[in-house]
This record gives structure tokens, C-alpha cells and sequence, in this order.
């Protein structure tokens, strides 16, 4: 997994798999195409150990109000599964990622 750290962040601490973050983020393959999006105004908060395995590498890299990039091979993404038809099997995924909030 590779990610880009555009600003780490003003936080003291970082997210660890038991945080609940809220993350506003922009999901889309290589080719440009965008699979998945956090809703304007309404980003979501979930657990890190309950997500793609990619996020939970890359999201304790960053301070609350960080931002960046991940790049995600599919090993720890979805595999040879699609959870959607936007997203193939086997797909390397993209995400522009804002790190809102950490509990």
C-alpha cells in the first residue's frame, strides 16, 4: 500500500483499529472513475476495524484534520470480490481522504 500525506494533521494523537473516525473521502479507480463518495456536509464515522483492510493501514497515518491520499492494492481492498458492479474484482483502489474527527 502506498499513501500520501498532503497535511498530517494538527491532532496529538492518531487513530488506532478501536477509534471511531469520521472521514470525508472521494473513492474512484486508476482510469478516474469514482465508485464511492462521502455525502457533502455528511461525512461518515465508523469503526477502523470494521473496514477494507487498506483503511485500516492507511487512516492511522494521519492526525485529526489530515489529509491525503491512499492507494490501495486489491489484497487489501476487495480481492477477487465486487462489492459493487462500479468497483471489478481484483481492483487497485484510490482514496482523497480528510481525517474529520478521531474518538
Amino acid at each position: 500500500m502506498h499513501y500520501i500525506i498532503e497535511d498530517p494533521g494538527s491532532g496529538t494523537s492518531y487513530p488506532t483499529s478501536q477509534s471511531k473516525v469520521t472521514v470525508a473521502y472521494i473513492g474512484y479507480l486508476p482510469n478516474g472513475n469514482v465508485f464511492d463518495q462521502s455525502a457533502t456536509g455528511n461525512p461518515p464515522s465508523f469503526f477502523l476495524n470494521q473496514v477494507i483492510k487498506g483503511w485500516q493501514e492507511g487512516i492511522p497515518k494521519f492526525r485529526k484534520g489530515g489529509k491525503g491520499k491512499l492507494l490501495i492494492p486489491s489484497g487489501l481492498a476487495y480481492g477477487t470480490s465486487s462489492p459493487s458492479p462500479k468497483v471489478p474484482a481484483n481492483s487497485v483502489l484510490i482514496f482523497d481522504i480528510q481525517l474529520i474527527n478521531i474518538q
